[in-house]
């Protein structure tokens, strides 16, 4: 939140960067932009106006656009230059709500905003971040806490699988009190969570705070992502048996007590299609899902109708989205579909993309909710936003 003294700074940065566009004289519109400028290094861009976004930039350049989450990261957007300057100017009508990412493009090239501190981890790089001025959702962790690799309280373990014929790799990360019986979350895309996402340092604080049980972390990787997460029966299947037996192989070697063998388990975009047909076809192993953006559209008319769907009356769910070019539609749409089986299923939105940022953001959030649908507490409406 601004302050109303910050408020009126911005209003008056923005009133001095209309007058430029009109002022008649070259002289009196480099004095204006100057000012405005001036307001910018400080308040850094862009220049944030209630609902009005103003992507500023100064320098030589022949072309200056934006790209971002909410045109796809397509179709870039053209910054206009104020006659007679290198001041280029692009205003947008964006959710006062909202957290988006970008990328300026300067005679071609793709790059950070400069006068913007503020970014987020991604797996295609880094990216400026934009937080409008009532964003809600509290960064537990921030991105400056993330080292990009995976620490040395990661356990890293190896086996042969089976199923899949190939060596394959978890990652394990405890958070235990004094020998307490812990809860298990299984985690897919599991060395982005780490590195990308820092899903353990948020895990850790909220132990730290107590507001979640003890419980064992583990991470799963994939190896070829697309031909495994693509609802491919092999790749569940292992993670339905050869996983779990490790898990539980792993625990009795290290003497750790678990306090429920059915697991948790999360996952993103792809990974969120197959969080949610784990706990449907494979209800005696995982008793519940958290599936941010999730890919539905993979497999939506089997999905839909699914005869194992009534396998939700014994779990736990909770479906995230964002609505700013994210699987919205269709996650509204299986949420309702998931309570003709369940009351004990929620949904989170924001006004984010389809982005590590958010699945960053609202991994706590979609934890707390899931813990205490666990716990008995029902949903009798959906909840639009955190």
């Amino acid at each position: 939140m601004i302050s109303n003294q910050q408020h009126l700074e911005l209003l008056r940065a923005e009133a001095m960067l209309l007058q430029a566009v009109a002022a008649r004289t070259l002289e009196q519109r480099y004095r204006l932009l100057w000012q405005v400028w001036r307001i910018v290094q400080d308040r850094h861009t862009p220049l944030i106006v209630g609902n009005r976004v103003y992507f500023l930039f100064w320098g030589a350049a022949r072309s200056v656009a934006v790209v971002g989450d909410w045109t796809g990261w397509r179709a870039p957007e053209m910054l206009h230059r104020i006659p007679g300057t290198n001041f280029f100017v692009l205003m947008k009508l964006l959710p006062e709500t909202a957290c988006v990412q970008y990328k300026l493009i300067v005679d071609g090239r793709w790059d950070l905003d400069p006068q913007n501190p503020r970014y987020s981890l991604e797996g295609f790089g880094v990216n400026s971040e934009l937080v409008m001025p009532h964003f809600a959702v509290p960064e537990i962790v921030s991105v400056r806490e993330i080292t990009g690799e995976i620490p040395e309280t990661v356990i890293r373990h190896r086996f042969q699988s089976a199923i899949l014929d190939e060596e394959r790799e978890i990652f394990f990360y405890l958070l235990q009190r004094a020998r307490e019986p812990v809860r298990i979350l299984l985690f897919h895309d599991g060395e982005e969570s780490l590195t990308i996402g820092g899903y353990h340092l948020i895990l850790q604080r909220l132990f730290q705070r107590r507001e979640v049980p003890s419980m064992l972390a583990v991470f799963l990787p994939p190896k070829r992502r697309n031909e495994e997460y693509e609802a491919n029966p092999r790749f569940l299947q292992f993670c339905a048996e050869e996983v779990p037996e490790q898990i539980a192989t792993w625990c009795e070697r290290e003497g750790i007590a678990v306090a429920n063998r059915r697991m948790l388990t999360i996952g993103a975009s792809l990974a969120g299609l197959v969080a949610t047909l784990l706990t449907i076809y494979y209800p005696e192993h995982y008793a519940g899902f958290i599936a941010q953006s999730p890919a539905y559209w993979w497999m939506f008319s089997a999905l839909w109708n699914a005869p194992e769907l009534v396998n939700l009356r014994r779990a736990v769910g909770v479906l995230q989205t964002g609505t700013i070019a994210d699987a919205r539609v269709q996650t509204q749409l299986f949420f309702f579909r998931f309570r003709q089986y369940t009351h004990r299923i929620a949904y989170q939105e924001t006004h984010q993309g389809h982005t590590w940022g958010q699945w960053r953001r609202m991994l706590a959030p979609g934890l707390l909710r899931w813990l205490e649908l666990e716990r008995g507490r029902r949903d009798s409406n959906p909840r639009p936003l955190v």
